[in-house]
């Protein structure tokens, strides 16, 4: 038996619940609307699509269940299942650049759960994955009972609403402007407001036993106006839509001609914020023929800096898991506190360099600020190419240095016992942790010294790992959903 029947949804209507954060989250937006300058097309669309809403929520009116549907299969009764899927890889093409409520439900125990997303399609995927990792929230109420009734293979899901990606929308109905990283935040703010409102009123009808909260939350109710990014490097990326160049490759005539141009960005960390991926990723894809999906946009896109010729290369991907620790060297002869490049001989006495860390090896080999090309590859049988003659070397580091973070560990700053909140874009929770160190454990973090990535991602307009925000806890104005303390 389903829960979610034709007798409680069918042809009924499900009242709005205008909640405080609902209002308040309105009058950011406007906010938002009001910064932009008063010829901009961008404002006028805001504020428009602002109204509409503002004018459903104002009024005594109900979401009405067949609106809702929008012709999408949705759970009626035991003879009408079959209309939902239970292949969580197999998400349909209706579903691309489409944002929704939806519902995941065992196929034959009372429980359901409801949840909206920006992209549906890449929101069901990320569940399999997120359920997997505790730092991604996997030990919450859904995917406990996920594990404990039969995994994912019992469960169905499925649309029960759908409403514009209104950066999406927006490109379509203005081709030719080019969007910047807080005019994409802004659509994306717009996005995520209007599904929550409809989630906020389905979530409070329905009161699903899965759920962690009945009440939505909005990362970008702590926008800034006056926050402005640091630019390093500052140099041209042009974003191409893959899906409108023939046959899915760039050449330099649409480049020249900006075929398909999406927006522009002055640095890879703001191209990496605007397209939700890292700057790495970035760095990989720039001028490939390689094409990359964009976890934000939802959309396949090519990654271009015209002052630079294109190559002919592809991206691929190398599993750190294939390969061994170093052979025929040993790590604990290591002097203990260092990271050391070894030369490709793997001379034990004369070294190709002596680090504190990858990020101090990246700036001196390389002169860059990421260094996953090197921390990925530590103690590990592969070589890494560093400096501009690619000379290639192992890192290496002794075992029990690396293994003991108290050996490792530096005096607490202040900021790092202040109380933080860990805002979780995909899973609508707000977390009060009492410490900066309890979140980073959390989050799978070992090292005391990823309180940088707090301080680089303490903004409304940067994601960490492309889903979560960090406020100090006086600073945040949202809806705190859970609290974590010391044991």
């Amino acid at each position: 038996m389903l829960i979610v029947s034709s007798n409680l949804i069918k042809g009924k209507k499900i009242p709005w619940t205008n909640t405080l954060y609902n209002q308040k989250a309105m009058d950011v937006l406007l906010n938002m609307a009001n910064s932009l300058s008063k010829d901009d097309s961008l404002k006028s669309y805001l504020l428009q699509v602002i109204n509409n809403l503002k004018i459903k929520l104002g009024k005594s009116l109900s979401v009405h269940t067949r609106d809702i549907c929008n012709g999408y299969p949705y759970p009626l009764g035991d003879g009408e299942k079959n209309n939902f899927s239970t292949d969580f890889n197999q998400i349909p093409l209706e579903l691309v650049n489409v944002s929704g409520v939806y519902i995941l439900y065992h196929k034959d125990k009372d429980h359901f759960y409801i949840g909206s997303a920006c992209s549906l399609r890449a929101r069901f995927k990320q569940h399999i994955l997120n359920s997997t990792r505790p730092y991604r929230g996997g030990n919450n109420k859904l995917y406990s009972f996920v594990r404990k009734n039969g995994g994912w293979d019992n469960m169905a899901w499925g649309s029960i609403l759908t409403s514009p990606n209104h950066i999406i929308q927006f490109l379509n109905q203005n081709p030719n402007y080019r969007l910047n990283l807080h005019k994409i935040y802004m659509l994306r703010s717009l996005t995520q407001f209007e599904v929550r409102v409809h989630e906020q009123a389905i979530l409070s009808y329905l009161k699903p036993n899965l759920n962690s909260s009945n009440f939505v939350n909005y990362s970008f109710i702590n926008w800034n106006p006056g926050y402005t990014s640091t630019v390093q490097n500052k140099i041209q990326i042009k974003v191409f839509n893959a899906s409108i160049l023939s046959a899915g490759t760039i050449n330099k005539s649409d480049i020249i001609h900006n075929i398909g141009l999406i927006t522009e960005f002055d640095s890879i960390g703001n191209a990496a914020t605007g397209l939700g991926v890292s700057k790495t990723t970035i760095s990989r894809y720039i001028n490939t023929i390689s094409s990359l999906e964009s976890p934000l946009l939802d959309l396949d896109v090519f990654i271009i800096d015209p002052n630079r010729p294109l190559t002919n290369k592809t991206v691929s991907y190398f599993d750190t898991n294939l390969l061994s620790q170093i052979k025929d060297f040993d790590l604990y002869s290591l002097p203990i506190g260092k990271l050391i490049a070894l030369n490709s001989n793997k001379d034990p006495v004369n070294y190709f360099g002596v680090f504190t860390n990858a990020a101090e090896a990246a700036l001196k080999l390389d002169n860059k600020t990421e260094y996953k090309y090197i921390s990925r590859y530590i103690n590990l049988e592969r070589t890494v190419e560093v400096t501009s003659n690619k000379v290639k070397v192992y890192f290496v580091m002794n075992p029990f240095f690396k293994e003991n973070i108290s050996l490792r560990r530096r005096p607490e700053s202040p900021r790092n016992t202040k109380a933080i909140i860990l805002v979780d874009t995909l899973n609508n929770t707000a977390i009060r942790y009492e410490t900066v160190k309890l979140m980073l454990q959390d989050l799978g973090l070992k090292s005391t010294g990823a309180t940088s990535i707090v301080k680089r991602y303490m903004n409304p307009t940067k994601l960490y790992k492309q889903q979560y925000e960090f406020y100090y806890a006086e600073e945040y104005k949202g809806n705190i959903t859970s609290f974590r303390k010391e044991s």
